[in-house]
């Protein structure tokens, strides 16, 4: 049996799970979704994954099995609880949508 995944966020963390998901033997499809277009142009191209999302709303509503969802960190104090309780928002939304998600750092 094999899965589908879904990358949400490929940024300097999250794209080292791209190859490794690629290399997975129970991996048979991969598809990437990140805000930015350029991001997301850039590493379709060098994994070549052609399914691609410009948003959380849209990879949602794919047949995709599960979603690999990058915790968000940040260096600056004054925006991390902002941003954590952006990355709490969204990842709610996905589990909403009755697909499982993994968050790979607390």
């Amino acid at each position: 049996m094999s899965i589908s995944i879904g990358m949400v966020g490929i940024g300097m963390f999250g794209r080292h799970f791209i190859q490794l998901f690629k290399e997975h033997p129970d991996v048979h499809r991969i598809a990437l979704c990140d805000l930015r277009a350029d991001r997301l142009a850039e590493c379709s191209k060098q994994f070549e994954i052609e399914e691609t999302y410009p948003g959380l709303d849209e990879i949602c509503k794919t047949d995709i099995d599960a979603l690999v969802r990058r915790a968000i960190s940040d260096q600056k104090p004054r925006f991390v609880e902002k941003r954590r309780l952006k990355a709490f928002s969204e990842s709610l939304f996905i589990v909403r949508q009755n697909t499982f998600i993994n968050l790979p750092v607390p």
